[in-house]
């Protein structure tokens, strides 16, 4: 998990700071369980599509490859319905 967070942040954040609509990311770890999970917030389900089709999140799945099981990814959309 550490190797992971670190290629994340040395690696991975440059490529993921240039997609455009990206308004915030979350990287949260299970530093226990070597579970993480990333959680990207777009100003919109076109942006997220988009950012899904551009090649930024392949870019930084192929910089993590070395410290992730790439089968156990799951992608979903949510719409945001209640933000406090």
């Amino acid at each position: 998990m550490d190797e992971f967070i670190k290629i994340y942040d040395e690696s991975v954040k440059p490529i993921i700071e240039k997609i455009p609509g990206l308004q915030n990311l979350y990287v949260l770890t299970d530093q226990g369980n070597s579970k993480a999970m990333i959680i990207a917030l777009y100003g919109s389900q076109e942006e997220a599509e988009n950012a899904s089709n551009d090649g930024h999140v392949q870019a930084a799945q192929g910089k993590l490859a070395s410290t992730i099981v790439l089968e156990s990814i799951a992608r979903g959309s949510y719409a945001v319905s209640i933000k406090i």
